[in-house]
């Protein structure tokens, strides 16, 4: 039996992130056929081969000896663990789900430098970086990765209950990094599910910050960073999502495509007085602000603004994927949520086609194909 594209490419990322999250079989679906990019039969197959395992609390996948002497033969030389370390597999699984999305929206993932940062759409997770770099920067930083988005670098973090946040120092890190590439710079904090993110962020109570370390919880960073604040789901939405972003103009043409106007000089993209952070402003409507790109502090400005003018309602334009969680922060009453369709996608942009293997067997690097049976060893 030969391995196909799928099989080669989960097995590289097998290696590059060391712990792949056990439901990767759920993360992602093929645009073309509606079937799961790595199903769980390739991955079934892979275990059999004993190329990977799934570790013991089920919660990982993992590349065996073999899988790695597979790699080493197909010239792809990853660092390897000197001695497992099971400490690293929950922040490890967290690292994989936020860089699988960067992959899954076409960006380059197997980059381990800061200076890789200099092209548009990557992502460096931070193990790697902190790794190689030799920068006094990191400190106690908590991201799980960098990303470059179009002219913006964003630090990564993977949500988890009661989560806390030293904002100045994973501030001190951003801006360094920001003026080194000269770059507008973002938070993205990711997770599985858009709900999950929202209700981290939900300002229900409001804590006192940590005295000794001025931590912040979630919704005080919410209140308190002057970062944009990018919410980002681990699956096709979020991925999705990071291929808008990545459009030249995205906010505009989305809006002009939905709007079905060309004119950028029309009341339809002027903010009103008072509301300056909404996109324009719609006759009967009020005004609105473009979500896709679910950067919940820009929302929250232009939701205040939008109450305190006295207006009713501000339209908020998002991603289907995206509704219940934006329901779930500004509730029903003062907001009119619509989602963007397939059609005005396409009509904006054109394809969006999101990164899958290509469906057909793997060649290897000398122009054959690699049949399972026949695996080559050191």
């Amino acid at each position: 039996m030969y391995f196909s594209c799928s099989d080669m490419e989960l097995l590289r990322l097998a290696g590059w992130c060391k712990n792949l999250p056990a439901e990767l079989s759920e993360m992602f679906t093929s645009q073309e056929s509606g079937r799961p990019v790595f199903n769980r039969q390739s991955i079934k197959f892979l275990i059999q081969l004993g190329l990977v395992n799934v570790t013991r609390d089920g919660q990982s996948i993992r590349l065996r000896e073999k899988g790695w002497r597979l790699l080493r033969y197909l010239g792809c030389q990853y660092h390897k663990d000197t001695k497992y370390k099971s400490a690293l597999n929950e922040r490890r699984i967290e690292i994989a789900r936020i860089l699988l999305t960067f992959w899954r929206a076409g960006f380059q993932v197997y980059g381990d430098a800061l200076e890789d940062l200099g092209a548009p759409q990557v992502f460096v997770p931070s193990m790697a970086v902190r790794r190689t770099s030799t920068s006094d920067i990191w400190g106690g930083a908590v991201f799980r990765g960098l990303g470059r988005v179009g002219p913006t670098v964003c630090a990564c973090y993977h949500v988890q209950e009661e989560q806390r946040i030293n904002y100045q120092g994973e501030r001190f890190m951003l801006d360094k990094i920001a003026l080194r590439f000269t770059t507008q710079e973002a938070m993205f904090f990711a997770g599985p599910e858009y709900i999950r993110l929202a209700r981290a962020f939900r300002n229900n109570t409001i804590a006192k910050p940590e005295e000794k370390t001025g931590d912040l919880t979630l919704p005080q960073l919410r209140e308190a960073a002057s970062h944009p604040l990018h919410l980002l789901e681990c699956g096709d939405v979020g991925a999705l999502q990071l291929r808008i972003m990545s459009e030249a103009d995205y906010r505009y043409r989305l809006a002009a495509a939905i709007f079905r106007t060309t004119d950028r000089t029309s009341q339809v993209f002027s903010p009103p007085i008072g509301v300056t952070d909404a996109d324009g402003i719609l006759p009967k409507l009020g005004p609105w602000v473009m979500a896709v790109d679910m950067d919940i502090h820009l929302i929250d400005r232009a939701y205040r603004q939008a109450m305190a003018a006295g207006y009713e309602k501000l339209l908020i334009l998002c991603l289907e994927g995206q509704v219940s969680a934006l329901r779930l922060l500004y509730g029903k009453e003062h907001v009119q949520l619509l989602a963007v369709s397939a059609q005005n996608l396409l009509d904006a942009f054109g394809a969006l086609p999101l990164h899958e293997p290509a469906a057909e067997v793997y060649v290897n690097p000398k122009g054959g194909l690699l049949n399972a049976a026949h695996l080559p060893v050191d």
